[in-house]
Parts: structure tokens; C-alpha cells; sequence
């Protein structure tokens, strides 16, 4: 199954990044944020069920699709 995440903030990439291991998923970037994008991105997420709690850092470079919201209208 494929996916289109529409944006690319913090709820965007998280989502993107977790839905990557199971299934195809592409990213929506505005035109002004691609070369941002394409360098790739640092998470850093906190795992709550380990105990103690652990701080698990990925890096994370999306397929991203040009464009701005507007297209998709």
C-alpha cells in the first residue's frame, strides 16, 4: 500500500518515518523545503515502554514529491 504524507513538520515526519518500515510512503514538501529534505533529518524520539525511558536518535531521509499544497487542490 502506498501513502502521501501532506507536509512535512514534526507530526508529518514521525508518521512518515514510522509507516516507511511497513509500507511505501512519499512526502508532500512545500517547493522551498526540498534541499532541507534531501540533506535528510535527525529524530530523536523517547521511548516510553522501556525502563528506563530511552532516548533513541534515527537519521531519516524521505521520498519527497516537489510541490505545494496548492497542487494537490
Amino acid at each position: 500500500m502506498k501513502r502521501l504524507i501532506d507536509g512535512a513538520g514534526t507530526i508529518g515526519l514521525v508518521y512518515s518515518w514510522l509507516l516507511s518500515s511497513l509500507q511505501q510512503v512519499d512526502v508532500l514538501f512545500r517547493s522551498q523545503r526540498i534541499r532541507e529534505a534531501q540533506k535528510g533529518y535527525d529524530l530523536m524520539l523517547i521511548d516510553k515502554c522501556e525502563k528506563p525511558e530511552m532516548l533513541k536518535r534515527f537519521h531519516y531521509s524521505p521520498k519527497s514529491l516537489p510541490g505545494s499544497k496548492t497542487i494537490m487542490t
